[in-house]
């Protein structure tokens, strides 16, 4: 028997009584498509789809491949950016399957802790990517990186490369609460929210492909706003933040910075999605 959306004696016979609840092992059929109906009426009238996440694990196996259906792209939850390799334009063969469920839980628990609702990004992070590369796509979207400190920063970068092809969530912005506390103080706050601060080479390739596809300029309030790094250099903490005082002249400022609170050094927010391999550099 079909669910027609109507109550009537026939259909209300069906519902579980008092007596007989504790034996149901999965939901009946006519559950099924009301799950259907609702996650189509929301899918068409622009609901976010994040809430689909947040289900029991009795409505799971009906949702999951409904969510599965979903072009993320196309029905992107508020806030939520996708750069993957069909983004970036670029090829990648191990990109890993983007779990959509995982994403939307992720992202429901994530995207609001950054300042000034900036949102979040779904960030596909290819094998062998390094500074060198990302420095040239930053020439060609006609963005400048420039290093603010010691040499062996730049020495220190250039040794390092994306071992495996991973995807992260990562905050467009530092995380709100995160400005004038120290490094440690901030390492704690985005534990206690689940989350964990990114590497240089993390904010770096956010902000570079951000501005080559979108043209969107972020960590970059105003000229003193820096994502501070686990990423480390001498007794110093690698920062990243965006200056555009022209559409034509935009910096990315590598910074290297103490570890003592400064309400300049806020800190962003990565997120490993529940499922997933997704190793650091």
């Amino acid at each position: 028997m079909s669910y027609t959306g109507k109550l009537s004696k026939e259909n209300l016979s069906l519902y579980p009584t008092s007596q007989n609840a504790l034996n149901y092992q999965s939901p009946p059929l006519y559950m099924e498509e009301i799950c259907q109906h609702v996650f189509l009426h929301a899918l068409h009238s622009g609901i976010s789809l994040e809430a689909f996440a947040q289900t029991s694990r009795f409505h799971h196996r009906i949702l999951t491949p409904l969510l599965k259906q979903v072009d993320l792209k196309k029905t992107c939850p508020s806030g939520l950016t996708i750069l993957d390799a069909e983004t970036l334009r670029i090829k990648v063969d191990d990109e890993p399957q983007l779990n959509h469920r995982a994403t939307l839980y992720s992202f429901s628990d994530f995207g609001h802790l950054a300042e000034k609702k900036a949102g979040a990004a779904l960030l596909t992070l290819p094998k062998g990517l390094n500074i060198d590369q990302l420095i040239e796509v930053a020439k060609n979207a006609k963005m400048t990186i420039n290093f603010f400190g010691i040499d062996q920063v730049v020495e220190d970068l250039r040794k390092e490369s994306i071992q495996q092809t991973h995807r992260i969530l990562i905050t467009n912005n530092v995380v709100d609460g995160t400005r004038t506390l120290a490094y440690l103080t901030q390492d704690s706050y985005l534990k206690e929210r689940g989350c964990e601060m990114p590497e240089a080479m993390e904010y770096i390739a956010l902000a570079v492909f951000t501005y080559a596809i979108f043209k969107k300029c972020i960590y970059a309030d105003n000229a003193w706003t820096y994502g501070r790094s686990s990423t480390r250099v001498l007794n110093y903490f690698l920062a990243i933040g965006c200056s555009a005082d022209s559409p034509d002249s935009v910096i990315l400022w590598i910074y290297c910075g103490y570890p003592h609170a400064n309400d300049r050094f806020g800190a962003g927010g990565r997120k490993v999605i529940k499922g997933s391999q997704e190793p650091r550099t």
